[in-house]
């Protein structure tokens, strides 16, 4: 039986249960345990709280992170960067989809480098100015490349493009592409690689055309912005992180429907963490009745109810009744 670590930050009471509830209605199959953490003395250490605790999550197959204090807090993306790096979280995974029908049919996954784990820079500065050095691992290529195809295939994604840009970056780029095409020589998805602007002109062009984009870390934010304005409609979708054997995810963004004494909270993409990291395990069918619930409710609420307050507990058993109307 697969285990599900469940890190809510101890002011947000209550998300842990949601999100346990709503694991437990759509799969029985699941080992789930909820652990409320002391953001303060969390954020103090930056680190996770106990030996003991770690391997309690190093055990664990997927990870799901609530929120902790605001998602702009210098010491909450601390506290989270070096989770990932205790764990050896190597691969960056997002999925961009649209949480109304007003934004199209908009279905794209990046993959990318998780920066904070894999990648080894030095700066040194002089009199005229800063020299930086950055390490790139085709072996580091090769795992985020493994790890990035399995989680798409979950998905029956079937295109992949690899972004570059060559002329800029003519060893480490090309070296990136080299290994996309040789470890996805015999693959079932149909593949090609693209200069960066040409990509960013094609993804504002026709979204549509792409199915997963691998990048370079050194561009993976200006694709997460440009897939972030084209489906952003005031929540964005959670984000992934990946190692050899277990995965972690968290939601992504700031709310626009408040919950009451939680401001920084959002329910709906912590909801949607929970269809990601289903399908991270193989429980494809669960993670799409749990994005299907959660965006029928999330749309739901809006217009009429998005300046209002909404407690967890009224979230919960509003996305709870949609699973059990898609599940029958």
């Amino acid at each position: 039986m697969k285990k599900v670590l469940i890190l809510p930050g101890s002011n947000s009471i209550g998300l842990g249960e949601m999100i346990a509830s709503i694991l437990e209605s759509v799969t029985g199959d699941l080992d789930i345990e909820c652990e409320y953490l002391d953001e303060a003395q969390s954020f103090e250490s930056r680190t996770y709280s106990s030996s003991a605790a770690l391997e309690n999550a190093s055990d664990a197959d997927a990870l799901i992170i609530g929120a902790f204090g605001n998602q702009n807090d210098g010491r909450r993306k601390g506290w989270v960067r070096h989770l990932k790096q205790q764990l050896n979280l190597h691969t960056y995974v997002r999925e961009f989809y649209p949480l109304s029908d007003d934004k199209g049919d908009i279905d794209v996954l990046l993959i990318s480098e998780n920066a904070d784990v894999t990648l080894n820079v030095s700066e040194t500065e002089s009199l005229e100015g800063v020299s930086t050095k950055k390490f790139v691992s085709s072996n580091n290529c090769k795992k985020m490349l493994a790890k990035g195809v399995e989680f798409a295939e979950r998905g029956n994604r079937r295109q992949m493009t690899c972004v570059h840009n060559k002329s800029m970056n003519p060893f480490s780029d090309r070296m990136f592409v080299d290994v996309f095409y040789r470890e996805m020589t015999g693959s079932n998805f149909m593949v090609n690689d693209m200069d960066i602007e040409s990509a960013m002109m094609g993804l504002v062009r026709d979204p549509n055309g792409y199915d997963v984009i691998l990048s370079p870390e050194r561009y993976k934010e200006a694709f997460n912005g440009v897939l972030s304005g084209l489906i952003f409609d005031g929540h964005l979708p959670p984000k992934g992180s990946i190692g050899d054997r277990m995965g972690l995810f968290e939601p992504a963004s700031m709310p626009t429907i408040g919950v009451e004494d939680k401001p920084s909270l959002d329910l709906v993409s912590s909801a949607l963490s929970i269809s990601m990291a289903l399908d991270y395990l193989g429980m494809t069918k669960e993670g799409a009745c749990v994005k299907k619930a959660t965006m029928k409710v999330r749309n739901s609420l809006r217009p009429s109810r998005s300046k209002e307050s909404l407690t967890i507990e009224n979230f919960t058993g509003m996305v709870l009744n949609e699973i059990n109307s898609i599940m029958g």
